[in-house]
């Protein structure tokens, strides 16, 4: 019989690593009760892992004073995060899923994208380990529920935020420019250096000067400005306006609403509370209200309907970008909005409205004059282009044949009666027989093909032939229907000239103003 020896075991405690593990712990708020709350979890996982045999802790991510709704602004956890992906982690401790995310998209992508780095999550209260993929199904619910909680809480916070508003007890988050904030009674007192700015932008204002030139004043004295690298216009016409220079506070002008929460400015959707004396004034109230006189004095109409008509339809030929109209009280002009925002970075040139409607007034006199020997053979030329297209088929050359005929009657019929060769009585029934026969064969022709590119090119070629038959003589002012009709852009080039981008692919460039 063979001897058996029993070899004894010597413990697995060493034959394995340690799993390295994470803690991850985060608190929404910085109110004390939940600082203390942080403070909790952070010495709970310190002293989770000290007598641990197959796993001990290598770090812990702390976010503080942080909402858990969207992860961006989450600086720990996206750490942590990356270093999983370098490796430097096998299992994550939280103490639930309300810590770990309150949004379930985030939470549901987070744990599968550690899954596939063979990384488990543990989350204590719901006592769910994603070791278990069946569990997946109770992180989706989970999460939901997270989310719900964290909508609940959201609004239990903004109720809190609007009763300080009501109550006239609301503090800065952050102090305006031209103030300080006080850290010990979170209130906001004058700063000298920035509020001397202030008043300067008053006084120059006052003084004649414009919100541009103000802002061009200031960087060109080097101004440090509120945010950003230079002053801009938009920034010195809220400042002029803002009744917070006067002591006074409007809360809710912005609000947030959604999961994750967007911030919307509010427009009427939610009360506005002004708080009148809520804090030292660094403009006097008859200073304020004179640049609000001049302000108002200033302001006119944005757009007129004939405005309106050019919107979004003016190109600048140098950078490519849009037109807008800079409605001012003695040169009102459209501008590239490139240049306007960003002065130097483009050479487009500003037009008044007039000069452009006199422009398209020449194109369009000019055109009416010459459009028989352009547009007509240009629809002459695609007619003959799709016969070619057709090949043999004789059945649909004849109907294409038949509508080139009836729609060259409907221009003689046309003629004759703008001449007065008919009246108009036999000029309705001629017109409205030849409209029932080509009625007749577009239908028969749909049913025999599908309509081509050339087919579109020749309807609106048609428009504006049609436009241009029935303008009898020149134009002496702006035709807004006319230009709606026929134009899709225009171009302004660089050469000073304005090339009009009409239906069915015509170009026109006219020299500005028709000279």
């Amino acid at each position: 019989m063979a001897q058996v020896t029993i070899i004894e075991a010597v413990g697995s405690q060493n034959s394995r690593p340690k799993l390295r593990c994470a803690a991850y712990c985060r608190i929404s708020t910085e109110i004390g009760g939940q600082k203390n709350s942080y403070s909790a979890q952070v010495n709970h996982y310190s002293t989770k892992f000290e007598n641990s045999e197959t796993e001990m802790l290598i770090g812990i991510y702390a976010d503080e004073g942080i909402s858990a709704t969207s992860e961006d602004k989450r600086v720990e956890f996206k750490r942590m995060i990356a270093d999983c992906r370098k490796g430097k982690i096998d299992r994550i401790y939280t103490k639930s899923i309300s810590r770990f995310s309150r949004n379930t998209r985030d939470c549901l992508k987070n744990i599968r994208e550690l899954k596939n780095l063979g990384i488990s999550v543990f989350f204590e209260k719901e006592n769910i380990d994603t070791a278990n993929i069946t569990d997946e199904l109770m992180i989706t619910i989970m999460g939901g529920l997270a989310q719900e909680e964290s909508t609940s809480i959201g609004q239990n916070v903004a109720w809190g935020i609007r009763k300080k508003m009501r109550d006239g007890t609301m503090k800065y988050a952050n102090a305006p420019y031209g103030y300080k904030k006080n850290h010990e009674t979170g209130d906001i007192e004058i700063n000298e250096e920035t509020a001397a700015v202030v008043r300067k932008i008053f006084e120059m204002y006052l003084g004649g000067m414009g919100c541009r030139s103000i802002a061009e004043e200031l960087n060109q004295q080097g101004v440090k400005p509120p945010a950003g690298q230079m002053w801009r216009q938009n920034r010195i016409g809220e400042m002029l306006s803002n009744p917070t220079y006067i002591g006074d506070s409007i809360w809710q002008k912005w609000y947030s609403a959604g999961v994750p929460a967007k911030r919307t400015k509010n427009t009427g959707e939610r009360d506005m509370f002004y708080v009148e004396g809520d804090h030292d004034p660094i403009i006097d109230h008859i200073t304020f209200d004179k640049v609000q006189e001049i302000i108002s004095s200033r302001r006119i109409p944005r757009t007129s309907p004939q405005e309106r008509v050019f919107s979004k339809k003016i190109v600048c030929g140098c950078c490519g970008g849009l037109y807008s109209f800079h409605n001012r009280k003695y040169r009102s002009k459209w501008e590239c909005i490139q240049r306007s925002n960003y002065p130097g970075s483009c050479e487009g040139i500003g037009l008044p409205q007039s000069v452009i409607e006199n422009t398209f007034t020449v194109m369009c006199n000019k055109l009416r004059r010459t459009y028989k020997d352009i547009l007509i053979p240009a629809r002459k030329s695609l007619n003959e282009i799709k016969l070619r297209k057709l090949g043999g088929d004789s059945s649909l050359i004849d109907i294409y044949k038949q509508i080139a005929d009836l729609k060259e009657q409907q221009h003689v019929l046309t003629v004759m009666r703008r001449k007065n060769f008919m009246t108009e009585e036999k000029y309705q029934a001629q017109s409205a027989a030849l409209d029932i026969r080509l009625m007749k064969l577009n239908g028969e022709l749909r049913r025999h093909t599908k309509s081509s590119d050339e087919d579109g090119i020749i309807s609106q070629l048609d428009i504006l032939i049609d436009c241009f038959e029935n303008m009898t003589e020149d134009k002496e002012t702006f035709d807004e229907e006319l230009f709606s009709m026929i134009t899709e852009n225009m171009v302004i080039v660089e050469n000073k000239k304005i090339e009009f981008r009409l239906i069915g692919g015509m170009r026109f460039a006219e020299k500005i103003g028709g000279e």
